[in-house]
């Protein structure tokens, strides 16, 4: 009888839980129907967009904009905030780059810059293809620039951010100085009332998007990094205040503030249900930020194509190794790594300084210290794409097994030389249009 009772009891509580484990995925899939695509621009922009492919890495399109009552009747919203993510399935890594707003770029809407009628103006800041042709030109612009394939545009607006962060109970942050204004119309204070302390506070959703939106005593490039800094806080903390009773009012919120769009179809449930599951399992050090170097900031900003280019490249190369060092150092201990012989390491020179015969002497010395030295294919002069390098630049296969470590060997023969991770096609040709 006693066995009886227990089996009946352990049927009971595994009908719950498997009663609950199904209700909950249930609940999930059907609401992931809201996020689809269903507003006429999200369509449009979707539309555009390029087909993931299964077990390779996907790129989405982050579009944070802010509508709000009597605000939009005034004219069209610029999007706030501009991010690429990408998931990266074979390296277990998720890579974020994002772009500041006031970044001058060539707006595009269809085929070719701003060919919307009354629209002629060919570059702008990055934002205002959000004002003038909505997400798809937010999706057309950023492909253009980037000349990544993007896979999904998700557009967030920023009520529903507040939302969230509420409902998680807010975010603790260390926040770095004193953050205060208060608009009262004047030209000097004509901007978004924020009043926080410095220090390390539990943050509101309010007082979190008044952070990660404020800009106007410092620059972009600044809230770029506060953007950064909340996102590593939050990805940090929801996992630890995360409950099962809160999951209905947070999918609610999100539902109602976000859409998704799927190149080639609608996204599923049981995809985004993969792509939450993979985020939680990536292991310590495999959420890696990039960003735009040099970029130069006054009432606008500029970035150089070369600049442009290598972050993309980064991005699309996480430096998976650097994060295993990076852990290692933290945890106190020690990676073997052992440098490829120079008899095993192959090297192409090209010129890069405009003085003729230099590669060619380089190349020389190099096989002379045991080199594997080869000269480009089908014939091609031995000039890199462009002829303006300050000093040498060390490029190197990340996908090739001690690479990085052969290129820190040639780096020491070659001082003062940089080392990156070689540039694709795309940014090559973005180096030297031509």
């Amino acid at each position: 009888m006693a066995r009886r009772v227990l089996a009946v009891a352990s049927l009971v509580v595994s009908s719950l839980v498997l009663g609950t484990a199904g209700g909950l995925y249930l609940y999930l899939t059907q609401s992931v129907a809201s996020l689809r695509a269903h507003t006429a621009a999200v369509v449009r922009a979707a539309a555009t967009l390029d087909v993931p492919v299964a077990n390779h890495a996907a790129i989405a399109l982050a579009i944070g904009y802010d509508h709000r009552a009597g605000i939009e009747s005034a004219g069209p919203s610029r999007s706030d905030t501009l991010m690429l993510i990408r998931a990266d399935p074979a390296a277990k890594a998720i890579s974020l780059l994002s772009f500041p707003r006031d970044l001058i770029v060539p707006i595009y809407c269809g085929s070719s810059p701003s060919d919307r009628v009354g629209h002629v103006v060919a570059t702008d800041r990055i934002n205002a293809a959000y004002a003038i042709c909505g997400p798809k030109g937010t999706v057309l612009t950023v492909r253009h620039l980037t000349g990544l394939p993007l896979n999904y545009v998700i557009t967030v607006n920023f009520h529903g951010f507040k939302e969230v962060v509420d409902k998680l109970g807010g975010v603790w942050m260390d926040v770095d100085r004193r953050y205060y204004n208060k608009n009262t119309g004047l030209a000097s204070n004509d901007y978004a009332n924020i009043n926080l302390q410095p220090g390390y506070q539990l943050l509101s959703g309010e007082q979190a998007l008044d952070f990660v939106r404020f800009r106007h005593t410092d620059s972009d490039l600044y809230r770029l990094a506060r953007q950064q800094e909340f996102v590593r806080a939050m990805k940090d903390q929801i996992a630890q205040r995360f409950s099962l009773t809160s999951l209905p009012s947070i999918v609610t919120t999100i539902t109602h503030n976000i859409e998704v769009g799927e190149g080639g179809g609608a996204i599923s449930g049981n995809q985004v249900i993969s792509y939450a599951l993979f985020a939680a399992s990536l292991p310590g050090g495999h959420v890696f930020q990039d960003k735009i170097e040099n970029v130069v900031c006054q009432n606008t900003c500029t970035a150089s194509p070369a600049d442009i280019a290598q972050a993309v490249e980064q991005f699309t190369n996480p430096d998976l190794q650097s994060s295993k060092l990076a852990n290692a150092a933290a945890l106190g201990t020690k990676i073997k790594q052992r440098t490829p012989p120079p008899s095993s390491v192959s090297v192409t020179v090209l010129n890069g300084s405009g003085v003729a015969g230099e590669a060619a002497n380089v190349s020389y010395l190099l096989a002379q210290a045991g080199y594997q030295t080869t000269v480009p294919p089908n014939g091609q002069a031995a000039n890199a794409p462009t002829q303006n390098y300050v000093h040498s630049v060390v490029y190197f296969d990340p996908a090739k097994p001690g690479a990085r470590l052969a290129a820190h060997a040639l780096q020491a023969l070659l001082e003062p030389a940089d080392i990156a991770a070689l540039p694709d096609t795309q940014a090559l040709t973005a180096l030297d249009p031509g």
